[in-house]
């Protein structure tokens, strides 16, 4: 089954809020055995640079990583592709990435762009 139209339908009908894009924010939790970041609003390509240098700072810790996504109601195919390579690393090292609290709309995103196998680790 394809995806395609149905995500291009999702991106025509669904946009995030300019309230939700100045909100994106980024919120380290410490946790034991783990390096957690909690995020907040929508994550695009226009703002995603503070997120790489977050994702950069959770790897140099060499522990497993939690992103909590409670907060986050979109993202495009910037967030879903450093996500995967955050991903891709933390395998090569033997480390977890675990996706948790994720908003439905972040989720059909996941599912359109054959990503969703990131919430199962």
């Amino acid at each position: 089954m394809t995806h395609t139209l149905p995500h291009a339908w999702f991106l025509r009908r669904y946009s995030p809020r300019a309230a939700d894009i100045a909100a994106a924010g980024i919120e380290v939790k410490p946790e034991a055995g783990a390096y957690e970041l909690e995020l907040r609003g929508a994550w695009l390509r226009e703002n995603i640079a503070p997120l790489r240098m977050a994702f950069t700072a959770a790897v140099e810790s060499g522990k497993d990583i939690h992103l909590d996504l409670r907060a986050v109601p979109y993202v495009d195919s910037a967030f879903l592709g450093l996500t995967l390579l955050l991903f891709g690393h933390q395998r090569q090292l033997g480390k977890r990435l675990q996706i948790a609290n994720v908003q439905p709309a972040v989720r059909r995103v996941m599912d359109y762009s054959q990503a969703k196998y990131l919430l199962g680790n």
